[in-house]
């Protein structure tokens, strides 16, 4: 059976890599005697997989994954899991198998916490310009701009960005390209709030 489970991700969590991360929930699981099903072969990993792995230092309010586990288990037993402090389970459901949620992903919600006044320059017009790293070949730059769908001030600076394999934009570039200075995006709390496919449905 497939579960897709709702996280949350706080506190000294926010630190550790994707790797580190499902390591960790791993050993939970393995723990609470989930009975989790293995992929084959040298070495066999858990069937599990997260629909957008977090960049180091970024929280999350829905942060979401996809397990596989022995047909007819009961759901109540991922809600007994013991996790360490600042990762949580909050909902646990059953869906059907059907495409990777990773290859879902294509919008994203972020809070952006910090001095608000110093992030002005996202109402107006101009270019927001930062060098986009790439795997191969030097940096690009890349205006933040064409990749931002929506925003608003409240109590933090909220945005939508495009998210996902096909189009990207990390929450520290567009802080990046807002302030102009890469020490000062460490300045700022970021937390996932929610994904959604190309059309804007939420993968919850």
């Amino acid at each position: 059976m497939l579960c897709r489970i709702r996280m949350k991700r706080s506190g000294l969590m926010i630190f550790l890599s994707h790797l580190e991360l499902m390591k960790t929930l791993e050993r939970s699981f393995k723990r609470s005697g989930i009975p989790m099903l293995y992929s084959q072969g040298f070495n066999p990993r858990p069937l599990m997989n997260f629909a957008f792995p977090l960049s180091v230092g970024i929280g999350a309010e829905e942060l979401l994954l996809e397990l596989e586990m022995k047909d007819e288990t009961p759901l109540d037993l991922l809600h007994e899991v013991k996790l360490v402090d600042g990762l949580e389970i909050v909902e646990v459901k059953e869906v059907e198998k059907g495409p990777s949620l990773m290859s879902l992903v294509a919008q994203a919600d972020y809070r952006i916490q910090g001095d608000l006044e110093t992030l002005e320059k996202i109402k107006g017009d101009d270019a927001l310009l930062f060098l986009k790293r790439r795997k191969k070949g030097p940096p690009r730059e890349v205006n933040a701009r064409d990749f931002l769908l929506d925003y608003r001030f409240e109590d933090a600076l909220y945005v939508r960005v495009l998210a996902g394999s096909a189009a990207n934009l990390r929450p520290q570039d567009l802080l990046l390209a807002l302030l102009g200075d890469a020490d000062q995006v460490h300045d700022y709390s970021i937390t996932l709030l929610k994904v959604y496919d190309e059309e804007g449905n939420p993968l919850w």
